[in-house]
């Protein structure tokens, strides 16, 4: 799934969220028979109804900065912008490298480093196979290099994290109280208490957990991590799998819940209007949703990384490939 038809997916299973959730709150205050609608109807007018209406959507914040991809490779990103199962994966696949790559050895002050470019008869056999793979589908990335005598040599990867986006969703809440319930609470209004219940919830509970589907991924990527689990064995191979397996599946996304202030008195007049409702109570919300993140797979340019592992030529003063 790329990330257009992510975001689509995870738009369309937000909003089914927020109607889940509002329609939980209100039974918890003991108003089970109220319909949610997320649009308005011909049969608005029969019993106890609340309408989440989506009026507005855009980035946020409204000036929207080019940042830059965020490298995960060698040092864990700060912050909590990129998933911890990626993090972790991008530092097993660090180590993994180190111990399987050869390594320039360290010269003065510049520490050992994994080399830029590897023929593939110096690479454990799932990843020669998994570089050959990559020139036999006519990846457009350039994986492999052709040397002399037509050697081909493996360029080292890059891994970095792609910022999501976030999209605030702007609704309305309505509540319609024609042939409202009798023995409603005191005897108020079904809309004041209903909303009352909505305003409560947002702001209590601020955050909505939304299962949605896994992030969009370069399938070479994937490749790339089951090849190394199979090149490297053992604990580290075994959670590289155990990893990749969790980031192929469903997760659980925190979406905001927003308050926002009310309409002013005109606008909410012209909203009424706009809508051929009376005027009424309304409660403003939105919800913040992040899309388009997502890992970023490519050859790279130079090491990204170092390594303290000992070359033979530390060793025994000779050329040689790292142990």
């Amino acid at each position: 799934m790329n990330q257009f038809a992510h975001t689509l997916e995870v738009t369309r299973l937000v909003h089914a969220r927020l109607m889940e959730w509002i329609r939980d709150i209100l039974i918890r205050a003991g108003l089970d028979s109220v319909a949610v609608k997320g649009r308005f109807t011909d049969e608005d007018a029969s019993g106890p109804t609340v309408t989440v209406f989506p009026y507005q959507l855009g980035a946020w914040p409204k000036m929207v900065e080019v940042s830059g991809d965020i490298p995960i490779f060698g040092k864990p990103p700060e912050g909590d912008i990129v998933p911890v199962a990626w993090t972790r994966i991008a530092g097993l696949l660090t180590q993994c490298m180190v111990d399987l790559y050869p390594v320039d050895p360290q010269r003065g002050t510049r520490p050992a480093r994994v080399r830029p470019t590897v023929p593939l008869d110096e690479l454990p056999a799932p990843l020669a196979e998994w570089y050959a793979q990559q020139v036999d589908d006519g990846s457009t990335k350039n994986w492999t290099i052709e040397g002399r005598r037509g050697v081909l040599s493996g360029r080292l990867p890059s891994l970095a994290w792609r910022r999501p986006l976030n999209i605030r969703h702007l609704y309305l809440v309505l509540a319609n109280d024609s042939d409202s319930p009798s023995g409603m609470h005191s005897g108020l209004p079904f809309g004041l208490s209903a909303l009352s219940v909505i305003i409560l919830g947002i702001g209590t509970e601020k955050v909505l957990q939304v299962r949605v589907p896994p992030m969009s991924c370069d399938p070479a990527l994937l490749g790339y991590i089951e090849a190394m689990a199979r090149a490297v064995g053992g604990e580290k191979g075994d959670e590289l799998n155990r990893l990749l397996e969790g980031v192929r599946g469903d997760f659980n996304m925190n979406v905001a819940l927003l308050p926002f202030p009310d309409l002013p008195s005109d606008d909410t007049a012209e909203v009424m209007r706009a809508l051929n409702k009376p005027l009424q109570p309304v409660v403003h919300l939105g919800v913040q949703v992040g899309v388009g993140a997502g890992p970023v797979f490519e050859p790279s340019v130079a090491p990204v990384f170092a390594t303290s592992r000992k070359t033979d030529e530390d060793d025994e003063g000779g050329r040689g490939r790292g142990r």
